[in-house]
């Protein structure tokens, strides 16, 4: 091997080593991430307030409830890569964990309270909130 060509290979050996030791953590992540990212259904806690009129419709009754609720969270993949058609100069895909479908969750609201602040016992009023019954990374909008 000439000596001119034993540099070239040697420099490209080297610059090979550089980029496997800064991309391979990357490269390691995304695979233990997997490519969607880890986007997936978790738990949260909620509050949920509202006022009824009440029966005799002359009040208004003031009634809370907690209950869990699923909620999505995780990490997705986003990419922004070189390209010569955008006018940015890059192409960029955002992806955000969000709900793939909804479903309603029944909370029952049994802490109520007349207008005059007076506790009112045995009644409760079911309401329904949206929770995700599913997760997914997708395309992030505003």
């Amino acid at each position: 091997m000439a000596p001119m060509q034993h540099h070239h290979h040697l420099a490209a050996i080297f610059i090979f080593s550089v980029l496997s030791m800064c991309l391979l953590p990357d490269l390691v992540q995304a695979v233990r991430r997997g490519p969607a990212g880890t986007c997936e259904v978790g738990i949260s806690f909620i509050t949920v307030e509202e006022e009824f009129e009440s029966s005799d419709g002359g009040s208004v009754i003031s009634c809370t409830g907690t209950t869990t609720v699923n909620q999505c969270e995780g990490e997705c993949v986003t990419t922004s890569t070189p390209s010569v058609t955008e006018p940015t100069g890059y192409s960029k895909i955002c992806k955000c964990c969000r709900e793939q479908s909804l479903r309603p969750k029944q909370v029952m609201l049994s802490d109520c309270y007349d207008s005059a602040g007076n506790a009112i016992t045995g009644q409760q009023y079911p309401v329904y909130v949206p929770e995700p019954a599913s997760c997914s990374c997708q395309k992030c909008s505003r």
